[in-house]
Parts: structure tokens; C-alpha cells; sequence
């Protein structure tokens, strides 16, 4: 096990300043423990990895604390420190998140006099808890209705970089590790590269099925390197594809909305109703002839869900579909591609107009054949 100590030092920038081990193993380590952006907060955590081995860095600093109890601050005075751990054994987000609180009492009482014996002391066989930080709920909850176009790229195995404008780091590593729960349902392999920056991710490009956060901002422009890109910052969280923003459809806002029962006018940014010509003849037809009293077949409603687990309803909601589409498959045996009625979109709960293409994408991924479904194409008549 290595412990460390970095520090962003005002006139000669990130610098490693002690460390229990090689310090040639090092190198580079410290744009990762101290990414651009992690000023603009007193505290924050960053999971990341290094030659094959994981490890967690806690921060601290007092610009902000120094900034308010003076007019103008004396750069002799800023303090920013990173006391980070790399572990020997392999270990997940939540597993490495047992060490977060003692590595931060660690730097605490390191901080006030700089008594290196208190981080060589530091045991993470003895000073850990048994409950993560990792809650599954609170992170969708905080994500919005977006963690269903989210679920849909990670049951793609789609190469997801999220990129942090401003944002807590230890958010977006959360992000990162509820990505690679969701796309490791139904025997998915995922592989969460945690916090990177633009002199570790070369070896990415290689590599299929992944997620990973970066506050280096040159890497968006970098399009051989990820299929999707999160955008997250005060204002809110984005999804893009190399062209253009992804949002949520209609249903992605009613199933949000039965799982949390609360206003969602907040995510209102998150929803786009784009125009298909289809649905808007259907919609005008039923509202012409039954008074707005039916809805299409395709409309859906859904009860509140008393208490509810996302992880449960995205869980069961995947394999309900893995299910499904096996069962059709099984059914065509000799057929490379499979056409059906679009109906199973309603029976599966997705967007009857936008997600003919996910389900074609996902059973090919599952089984190597194309369901593709089916729906009334009324365009042809404009």
C-alpha cells in the first residue's frame, strides 16, 4: 500500500510532496488528485487508478475559507493538499469509498502541523467503515429523468465520458460507478476507468465498454475516445453523442415521475418533444373523434410506486426485456434479422417513436440478431 501527499503550490503548481513509496511510480498522478476545477471547493474526494491498482485521494484546502475573512489573500497563506492511497487489492467504488472518512481524519490531523508520522501511521486494514456512501436512489433521484437515456447507453456498453465543469468530483465518480452497475446487468462487462485526464486516457481508445470522468476539457473535442459524453455542471447534467444533445422523451418523464412523486419542473431542460408526424395525426385523430376522452394505445400512465428502488425497477425492468426479446428470438431461429410489431414497446414501457432503435441495438449486442419493431409510419402522407 502507498500513501501520498500532493499539493497544488501557487508558484510551482501540482507538486508531490511526500510519499511512502517510489516516487518515479508517481509521476503524473498529481493532475489527477488535484484536477482542474477542484479549487472552487473546500473538500472533495477522487477514485481513480494507476498501473493496474486503484486508489482514493481526499482533498482539502482554505483559499475559500481565506477569500472570505480577507479582502485580498496572501498566496503565502493557500493551502491545497491531496492525501491519496493506492490499495494493493482490487476494490470497486463502493468498497474504496469504506476508506473515505478515516483517510480524512488522517489529513485533518495531519493538516494542522504537518507530522508526516500521522499518514505513516494510517492503517487502512484498521480504519475503515462498513457502510459505503454509494446510495444508489439519491444519485438517480439527483440526476433526473436523464438516468433512463443513461441506463439505455450503459446497456449498450457504450464508451461514456463524463466530463466535470465545475461539479464535486466525488459526484461524477458516483456516476461513474452507477453506470457500471447498470451495464453489468444481465452479465454485462463494464470497466470503470474512474478519474482520468488527458495523460492517462490514450489506452481507453483501445478498449470497448467503459466509463470514466475528466475535468480536462480538450478531451470533448477528442471523438475517437467515447461514444457518449455526460456534460455536468451548475447548471445541470447533459448527454451528448458527437452531434448533438440526447434528451428525454415522454415516457422517460413518466416513469421518472411515478418513481419520485415530486415536481419536475426543474428538469424540464432534460425533456425535448421533437416533432413525428406520426404520433401528432394519431394524437389530433383520437382528440377529433373520442373528445380527449381516449388516449392512443401507445400513451402511458403509471400508478406512484410506493417506496421505490431504482436499482430494483431498473434491474427487473432489464431482464423483463432480456426476457422478452429471447423469447423472440428463440421464436426465429433462422432469421439474421427480426421484425415485429412495435406493440412490444408499449409491453416493455419505452418510447412507441424513439426507441425502435435501442431495442434493434441491445438485442443484437444480447443474442447477435436485430429485433427491430415496427410502428405506423403516417409521414408518407406530407
Amino acid at each position: 500500500m502507498v500513501v501520498f501527499v500532493h499539493q497544488f503550490d501557487v508558484q510551482k503548481g501540482n507538486t508531490l510532496v511526500w510519499t511512502n513509496g517510489d516516487p518515479k511510480t508517481l509521476d503524473g498522478l498529481e493532475f489527477t488528485v488535484l484536477p482542474s476545477g477542484i479549487h472552487m471547493r473546500n473538500e472533495d474526494t477522487v477514485h481513480f487508478e494507476v498501473d493496474g491498482k486503484v486508489g482514493l485521494a481526499v482533498f482539502k484546502q482554505n483559499s475559500l475559507d481565506l477569500e472570505r475573512s480577507q479582502h485580498h489573500i496572501d498566496r503565502s497563506k493557500v493551502k491545497m493538499f491531496s492525501f491519496g492511497t493506492i490499495f494493493d487489492s482490487s476494490m470497486d467504488y463502493e468498497q474504496l469509498s469504506y476508506y473515505e472518512d478515516g483517510m480524512r481524519a488522517a489529513l485533518e490531523a495531519w493538516w494542522v502541523n504537518k507530522d508526516y508520522k500521522v499518514l505513516e501511521q494510517w492503517d487502512a486494514r484498521l480504519d475503515r467503515n462498513e457502510e459505503t456512501s454509494f446510495n444508489f436512489n439519491k444519485i438517480c433521484l439527483s440526476l433526473g429523468p436523464l438516468v433512463l437515456q443513461l441506463w439505455r447507453s450503459a446497456l449498450l456498453q457504450e464508451r461514456i465520458l463524463i466530463f466535470n465543469k465545475g461539479v464535486e468530483v466525488k459526484g461524477c465518480n458516483e456516476l461513474c460507478h452507477l453506470l457500471t452497475k447498470i451495464a453489468t446487468l444481465e452479465n454485462g462487462t463494464y470497466y470503470n476507468a474512474m478519474t482520468i485526464t488527458v495523460l492517462n486516457a490514450d489506452h481507453l481508445k483501445n478498449m470497448e465498454s467503459w466509463c470514466a470522468t475528466t475535468s480536462d476539457e480538450i478531451l470533448m473535442y477528442d471523438t475517437d475516445l467515447f461514444d457518449k459524453a455526460v456534460v455536468w455542471d451548475i447548471s445541470g447534467i447533459h448527454l451528448r453523442d458527437h452531434t448533438r444533445e440526447i434528451k428525454c422523451n415522454e415516457v422517460d418523464f413518466t416513469i421518472f415521475k411515478s418513481l419520485t412523486l415530486s415536481d419536475l419542473s426543474s428538469f424540464d431542460y432534460q425533456y425535448e418533444s421533437s416533432i413525428i408526424w406520426s404520433k401528432l395525426i394519431i394524437d389530433g385523430l383520437f382528440m377529433i373523434f373520442t373528445g380527449n376522452l381516449y388516449k392512443p394505445w401507445y400513451h402511458l400512465e403509471l400508478a406512484p410506486i410506493e417506496n421505490p428502488d431504482f436499482h430494483q425497477y431498473l434491474s427487473d425492468k432489464t431482464h423483463h426485456m432480456y426476457l422478452r426479446l429471447k423469447e423472440i428470438v428463440d421464436e426465429y431461429p433462422d432469421q439474421d434479422a427480426i421484425y415485429c410489431n412495435a406493440n412490444i414497446l408499449i409491453d416493455l414501457k419505452l418510447d412507441y417513436f424513439h426507441d425502435s432503435n435501442f431495442i434493434g441495438q441491445l438485442s443484437d449486442r444480447w443474442f447477435g440478431k436485430a429485433v427491430i419493431p415496427n410502428y405506423i409510419d403516417l409521414s408518407s402522407l406530407f
